[in-house]
């Protein structure tokens, strides 16, 4: 029997070069446009769940501006601050709708070619910090002489994110938020999961630089469960075991200097970036438009009419039904390939037997069973299911830097394409035995006489 399989094989192969060519070539496709298929919808799914579990029941705003560098060297200039901290101000105490500035960013902690950003008192924990690097698991650095961490600046009810949960320690309170001296300045941290065996709770951190030149102490309060994450302000998923969570604070003290000049830890702390770019605006949807409206009538009072805002929830439904439209289309072209292969593959099986009818009737007439004829089908199809994969390989292999088996975010692929070529392969086998049992032995007989 495996003689016959093999000639079967060989015969196919070597005789039927063009047709075998064409049928690996139509199943590699139809495999790619599967894993097409297959990627999109699980992306779809995972943005459709990420985009009701981060936008809920509430409409949603960004604050964005209009312009590029020369705008925002202007907004951040001291001509602005003043009018910067009364529109944060007024979209605090707003009450149609709920201000919060909790975004993702990194902290500097050391960088040997700046004498102000440098110190002796955090470079013993530096190598225990840099762990993960490798991993894509903590954030960037440039050199031994630099190193910057990630950081979460939290607005209060940090605590009320559904996925934050503490392992250990407390929560930021009330008092965190407002920085009373612009001397010696102590900030609450709260660390991920990664740090529990560098830190404990009580331990300082000196030469912290979040997002200020003025260098200040954190002072760590406790602890994030492993695997903790939230939804930051550009909807991004954020897990937090690397991550350094500190209060996004406020400033209470005279920040106006003899020379009429601004404090400079005032300076970074109420620029653009942090108190309005980084921000949400979040209303009921009944309030939407109200809300909109009564935040450009506080741009109109402060004269900061380069700023607007994008509705993220309209456009995230936006986007979401772009992707289901394109998933769609995508399974459409996935099933009409299969079909197309499955049909071509019809075709060949039934001149293949048409074509050698005499040697299948030779076959039977030596009295090879059913069984072995349905194993010969079977060899038949995994031939060219076997070469599809091949195939299917080597194009991965090239469009994916070298990967032989990388079907980017889809962890299924394989044992789908797995499930369909073992289910088109019995097809074909009972597709085969069907057009061999109709064979007329006798009529097969005479025109070979």
């Amino acid at each position: 029997m495996r003689s016959i399989i093999f000639e079967e094989i060989k015969s196919f192969v070597i005789n039927r070069t063009g047709v075998a060519v064409l049928l690996i070539i139509a199943f590699s496709f139809s495999f790619i446009a599967v894993n097409i298929t297959l990627t999109d919808f699980i992306y779809a799914s995972n943005e459709q769940s990420a985009a009701e579990e981060s936008y809920g029941d509430k409409t949603f705003y960004k604050i964005t501006f209009i312009g590029e560098d020369e705008v925002i060297n202007r907004l951040s200039s001291d001509k602005y601050k003043e009018n910067i901290k009364n529109l944060y101000d007024s979209l605090k105490t707003s009450s149609l709708f709920d201000y919060n500035c909790t975004f993702v960013d990194s902290m500097l902690f050391y960088n040997a070619d700046d004498a102000e950003y440098s110190s002796d008192d955090f470079p013993p924990y530096k190598k225990e910090c840099l762990l993960g690097y490798e991993e894509g698991d903590a954030d960037f650095y440039t050199a031994d002489g630099m190193l910057y961490l990630k950081a979460v600046y939290a607005s209060s009810g940090f605590e009320k994110e559904q996925h934050v949960k503490l392992s250990s320690g407390s929560w930021f309170t009330p008092e965190d938020f407002n920085v009373s001296s612009p001397d010696n300045i102590v900030l609450p941290v709260l660390l991920g999961n990664a740090y529990k065996d560098i830190y404990q709770i009580g331990d300082k951190i000196e030469n912290a630089h979040p997002a200020t030149s003025k260098a200040i102490t954190l002072s760590v309060i406790g602890f994030l469960n492993e695997n903790s994450y939230f939804y930051d302000n550009n909807n991004e998923k954020t897990i937090l075991n690397r991550y350094m969570v500190i209060p996004n604070c406020d400033i209470s003290y005279d920040y106006v200097l003899d020379d009429q000049s601004y404090e400079s830890f005032f300076s970074d702390t109420y620029n653009i970036f942090n108190k309005i770019i980084n921000a949400r605006i979040i209303c009921s949807n009944e309030n939407a438009d109200a809300a909109s409206e009564m935040f450009y009538k506080m741009l109109n009072d402060n004269k900061l009419y380069e700023f607007s805002l994008i509705n993220e929830t309209s456009g995230m439904q936006q986007y979401l039904s772009g992707l289901e439209d394109q998933t769609v289309s995508c399974g459409i072209i996935a099933v009409f390939m299969i079909l197309l292969s499955v049909v071509m593959f019809c075709f060949q099986v039934y001149y293949n037997i048409r074509k050698n009818r005499k040697k299948y009737g030779i076959y039977i007439i030596n009295g090879i069973t059913l069984k072995q004829l349905f194993v010969l089908m079977i060899a038949n199809a995994l031939t060219i299911f076997i070469l599809s994969d091949i195939l299917l390989c080597i194009l991965n292999f090239l469009l994916n830097n070298g990967v032989v088996l990388d079907f980017g975010t889809n962890d299924y692929t394989i044992i789908v394409l797995f499930v369909i070529e073992t289910l088109l392969t019995v097809f074909m086998a009972f597709f085969g035995l069907f057009k061999l049992k109709k064979m007329n032995l006798c009529t097969l007989l005479r025109e070979n006489e």
